[in-house]
């Protein structure tokens, strides 16, 4: 190919090079077609000259029918997969055309809106119509053509006059070449222009010299030789292997068109037919591996590839131990970037190579999206910016996750597109690709599918090979196949795990609905079983409320005995006493869940009970001995004969706190103090890597007055991490190491796990400490907060103690909530209260109440007599100064601390902050209304809740860093107040931080209720997945959420129930909702939540969440939330103090970021 000197790597124009393959290179053989469905029939040879003659009698034959088109017409062509697709896709460019090539796996409907978008009137057919091309025809008006077959534009028998051809690569580029479509696995195919440019790009792609590897396009061409490339010619890939492959990458392609592509088939084509390499889809692959002797032969090729769709790790595994495995990134609009070729072991990672353009953007912690940004330096390769030329940015919509081993950084696996995420009807989500890959692993399993959006539990849908289980009945083949099913569960989070009851298997006469490329359509699938997919959730739903009653003579040991047996059923590890806490052997909420459920049906014939129970109940009562106790009231549970229990055990916990820092050795306040600028602040953060915690941090980078920054996170990539967290809220990505410095910590420990130079450097250092760090878990209990948490907080007072720094701690309103329901009256005083009884009864909230109670507690100092040196003055030693001879003596008094008791903190509300994220969807408002719209009703009222004194995220920044020291001027009543603990000597600092003019629900139901009657957004379309430019996307805020066991950061008074919003994807305008009163929602909830299994995480109140259906026990009998006092709280924050009460415009962003309108 001498001319390809003359141009740059894929500037050239694909009917101008074939017309020079013929010149230059004309006996070179380009395709090799099986002659008919058995390889014993021998192969044909296609030249470069033959094709080129073929292309130029068809383009005469193009212009002699329909003439020369000068503006791109649309000509469709159906038929068997044979070269002629090739030839009369580069005929119709020559006369001015473009063919479409549509699937014939397409539905006549989707046929029908695939022509109307490609703007079609003009058939080319064969003799024989395919299946449902008549139906097609039938109903739309179009002019058919019979088109020669392919031996006819292959006859060489006459002598064949070129056709002109004379557009230079400038004039043409970006001129129409040919239509494909969308495969439709997410949903309608849709049609996709690609330009003439868009074929070059392999020769570009390979003749790119990249730093860090070897580009896939060259391994295949410096392979030149026969390769298996069996892709259906309608497909993108299709495209590159009949005519961007063979014509640029100088490979012989080898196809079979009238033999369907099996395993048994590529086997025969590997073992007898000269290929030195293939390309086979996941699907073929997974059955391949299956057969000892068809992986043998794999070692007989010296590359395989696959593409298309996931590859399943089983069978990626096997492949990559035999022969050269490489997997290949692609879309149809996009074709494929840049890759560079991975060791045979790394299959499943993607190493993009510089000049892609390809950014991958975090949307969790080990989550990423790839997106590609227009280079002008690769113009020649990025696909995407010919198919789309206005654009300079494009999001492929997949997911991935970085390679573990450092060294390969670059690295990216695939985990699946934001379309596959299933959305639960309460807002959790699940990837179920894994799940799926691991099910067909089953050597008599076809395919499968995960279904549950807008359930409350996944169900699974089965396709088995045909001829395989014909005599079992349903429950056989499902014990046939939960071996594997089993499996997929272990690598799965518990809210998406299968259950057998929920397993449906495909009818021979109804297969599921495939995509060109052969991989199952999700929504159409789901469309087409929808019925029995309904009939076994209702199944479900009958089989679970089963069992026996309760008998109404049954006595207290027939309860426990009850009660034992449910929960034993349920427990994932066995409870060998009546007293042990069943949450601490492995319960979660969803256990939690199917206990209330389970309870409920066993007290059916008792009303006052059976209406009383939820998951709080099992929440507040963890153990058999308590449930049962509280179950074996009359009227109802009660947990009021264990609250005495519970106040006496958080002040035991309060005095061995008091005793451990009275047992300490005193502090010499002198010994780290050191002369210090006045303006000058030092600060110690816990906890940056939260969600909460990266908005404190980036408003300490923002502060001038803020000279250092130390960093304190359990993790040992904290600073990477944060990076990534901090991208996807558009804030700063890179931090200086002179002013920032990350450390990695265990706060249990002495020294917080810190080397002895580190910590001395932060004792003689830090002015002010924030401690943001705590675990939010539904399943912990207070002893689990003692450990982690309290113990945590005990080392870093000693730390402000030796510092001198003030120390700052998120607390939660959850730590005094109960305050009405204690008995006291008027508003919640800002400091700290000294009643157990005021905290909500959940583990979190009272180690929170337990955590402000230690910070009035006293340590002992050893000071001098010189007033300089008086711990409540605060005033620094100058370097050098000596103290008095005065003696020793030593003084015990608390630390300076100021307590920050969080309420509800909201998503920003304003433009200029918009990009830093959306209210986190888990919380329990955003799910509300996520299963509002799957109910058709909204509660009119959320009974204690009403009140809404939200603070909206711009806040939290804007505020936190205005936080000043405070009187506290608060006097209000505490006669009835218990000195639990030691009792304090000094009262910390107390700052509510909530919105000092509250609205009420009532005042935005009528905005939501508007917004839920509106269409829903269509996931498909919208893809809300997680952009940092995106500010309607869920993945900007729920990076670094808290989740169960796992977090370093308080979120304020956080509702959490739930991962995503519930979409309606039909398009169609939604059913009116009905305002209903608390109870009834509930009811409804409850009822449409028994039917499946709930979500795994699920948070209330900042602090580990019950359900949804908690907020039953908050309406029936108790008074409106109460309101706090933020005297102080307003005069340390102008922002707190001049903030709006919540209004409608506020709503409207809200749910707008949430994907409601």
């Amino acid at each position: 190919m001498a001319s390809a000197t003359q141009y740059p790597p894929g500037e050239r124009l694909l009917p101008k090079v074939i017309d020079e393959l013929a010149l230059s290179e004309p006996s070179r053989i380009l395709y090799s077609v099986l002659r008919g469905s058995e390889t014993s029939s021998g192969f044909r040879d296609t030249t470069c000259r033959q094709f080129a003659d073929g292309i130029n009698k068809a383009a005469h034959w193009l212009a002699e029918k329909l003439g020369r088109s000068p503006n791109f017409k649309t000509l469709t062509c159906l038929g068997p997969q044979e070269p002629n697709y090739a030839i009369l896709a580069v005929a119709a460019s020559k006369a001015g055309y473009k063919l479409f090539l549509p699937s014939l796996r397409n539905s006549p409907e989707a046929q029908l809106r695939l022509l109307e978008q490609a703007q079609c009137k003009t058939f080319l057919t064969l003799d024989v119509l395919p299946p449902g091309l008549a139906t097609v025809l039938a109903r739309q008006t179009m002019r058919r053509i019979t088109a020669p077959s392919c031996e006819h534009w292959l006859d060489a028998s006459e002598e064949i006059t070129p056709f002109p051809f004379e557009k230079s690569f400038a004039e043409a580029r970006l001129d129409p070449f040919i239509v494909l479509h969308t495969s439709g696995t997410t949903g309608t195919p849709k049609a996709i222009t690609i330009p003439q440019g868009y074929l070059m790009a392999p020769e570009a792609l390979a003749a790119e010299e990249c730093k860090g590897g070897v580009p896939i396009a060259r391994v295949i061409q410096q392979h030149r030789g026969r390769v298996f490339l069996p892709m259906p010619f309608f497909h993108a890939a299709g495209i590159w292997c009949t005519l961007s492959a063979p014509v640029l990458l100088d490979i012989t392609s080898v196809f079979a068109p009238n033999r369907p592509l099996t395993a048994d088939f590529a086997n025969e084509m590997h073992v007898n037919r000269n290929v030195l390499a293939a390309m086979l889809p996941p699907s073929v692959l997974e059955d391949l591996v299956k057969t000892a002797s068809y992986v043998e032969h794999l070692s007989r090729l010296r590359w395989l590839m696959t593409g298309g769709a996931p590859v399943s790790a089983h069978a990626g595994d096997i492949a990559s131990k035999k022969v050269q495995f490489m997997n290949i990134l692609g879309g149809t609009e996009a074709s494929t970037p840049q890759q560079l070729l991975t060791e045979s072991s790394d299959y499943l990672y993607h190493n993009f190579g510089p000049t892609s353009g390809v950014v991958l953007r975090p949307v969790s912690d080990d989550l990423y999206e790839l997106a590609i940004e227009r280079r002008k330096e690769s113009e020649a390769q990025q696909c995407i910016f010919m198919t789309f030329p206005e654009l300079q940015e494009f999001s492929m919509k997949d997911l991935y996750s970085r390679h573990p081993d450092p060294a390969k950084a670059d690295h990216w696996r695939y985990r699946g597109r934001a379309d596959d995420v299933i959305v639960f009807g309460n807002g959790e989500k699940l990837n179920p690709l894994t799940m799926e890959a691991i099910v067909c692993m089953h050597r008599d399993v076809q395919a499968v599918l995960v279904a549950g959006s807008g359930r409350f539990q996944a169900a699974l849908l089965v396709e088995l090979r045909d001829g395989v289980m014909a005599d079992m009945d349903h429950d056989d083949k499902v014990e046939a196949i939960w071996p594997v099913v089993e499996e997929a569960n272990e690598d799965c989070s518990r809210h998406g795990r299968l259950t057998k009851s929920l397993i449906v298997f495909t009818s021979k006469d109804k297969p599921m609905a495939r995509a060109g490329k052969g991989s199952v359509q999700r929504a159409p699938t789901v469309a087409l079983y929808k019925d029995e997919i309904d009939q076994a959730y209702e199944e479900n739903a009958r089989v679970n409320d089963q069992g026996p009653a309760i008998s109404d003579d049954a006595t207290a040991e027939d309860v426990v005995l009850a009660v034992r047996q449910i929960i034993e059923q349920i427990a994932p590890k066995p409870i060998t006493k009546d007293d042990d806490n069943f949450f601490q052997t492995g319960l979660d909420s969803l256990h939690a869940f199917q206990t209330t459920r389970k309870l409920k049906s066993l007290f059916r014939n008792r009303p006052k009970i059976s209406s009383k129970i939820s998951p709080s109940l099992i929440y507040s009562n963890p153990t058999i001995a308590w449930l049962s106790e509280a179950l074996s009231f009359p009227d109802g549970p009660s947990q009021a004969y264990h609250d005495k229990d519970r106040s006496e055990v958080i002040g035991g916990i309060i005095d061995s706190q008091a005793q451990k820092l009275l047992a300490l050795p005193p502090v010499a306040r002198s010994t780290f103090q050191r002369a210090r600028p006045a303006a000058s602040k030092t600060i110690l953060l816990t906890g940056s890597t939260g969600n909460l915690g990266s908005y404190l941090l980036q408003a300490l980078l923002a502060s001038p007055n803020i000279t250092r920054i130390y960093v304190l996170n359990r993790s040992a990539d904290s600073e990477q991490r944060q990076a990534r967290i901090n991208a996807a809220k558009g804030f700063s990505t890179t931090f200086d190491k002179a002013r920032v410095r990350f450390l990695t910590c265990n706060l249990r420990l002495p020294q917080l796990g810190l080397a002895a130079p580190v910590y001395n450097e932060l004792a003689e250092n830090v002015t002010h400490m924030l401690h943001n760090a705590w675990t939010v878990d539904s399943n912990r209990d207070l002893s689990f907060y003692v450990d982690a948490e309290i113990a945590g907080l005990r080392n870093l007072m000693i730390l402000s103690a030796a510092s001198m720094a003030r120390l700052f701690f998120v607390s939660s309103i959850s730590a005094a909530t109960r305050w009405a329901a204690a008995g006291y009256e008027g508003d919640v005083p800002e400091r700290v209260i000294h009643d157990a009884g005021v905290a909500e009864r959940m583990g979190y909230a009272e180690s929170k109440y337990i955590a402000e109670q230690m910070l009035t507690l006293p340590l002992p100092f050893k000071t001098f007599a010189d007033p300089t040196l008086d711990p409540d003055a605060q005033h620094p030693v100058s370097a050098g100064a000596q103290p008095e001879s005065n003696p020793e003596s030593v003084h015990h008094h608390p630390i300076p601390a100021t307590i920050l008791r969080v309420g509800q903190i909201t998503g920003p509300v304003s433009p200029a902050h918009a990009q830093q994220g959306v209210w986190n969807p888990r919380e329990l408002l955003p799910s509300l209304i996520a299963s509002s719209r799957h109910l058709r009703m909204l509660p009119e009222s959320l009974g204690e809740m009403d009140p809404v004194d939200w603070v909206p995220g711009e806040e939290r920044v804007n505020g936190k860093d205005e936080k000043r020291d405070a009187s506290d001027a608060d006097d209000a009543p505490a006669s009835k107040e218990k000195a639990n603990g030691s009792g304090a000597q000094r009262q910390a600092q107390v700052l509510d931080l909530v919105n000092p003019r509250r609205s009420t629900w009532q005042s935005l139901v009528p905005r939501v209720k508007r917004a839920l009657e509106s269409p829903a957004p269509n996931d498909a379309a919208s893809h809300t997945t997680a952009t940092t430019n995106d500010p309607n996307n869920d993945a900007n805020t729920s990076t670094g959420t808290p989740t169960n066991g796992d977090t370093d950061d308080h979120d304020g008074d956080r509702r959490h129930t739930s991962n995503g919003t519930n979409h309606d994807n039909n398009g169609a305008t939604a059913p009116a909702i009905r305002l209903v009163a608390l109870p009834t929602w509930l009811a409804a909830l409850s009822t449409s939540a028994d039917r499946t299994r709930p979500p795994s995480r699920q948070r209330r109140d900042g602090t580990p969440a019950k359900d949804a259906t908690d907020a039953s026990d908050k309406q029936a009998g108790h008074a409106t939330r109460p309101t706090f006092q933020t005297v102080g709280a307003e005069r340390a924050s102008a922002a707190l103090r001049d903030l709006d009460a919540v209004r409608d415009g506020w709503m409207t962003v809200w749910l707008r970021g949430w994907g409601v309108v």
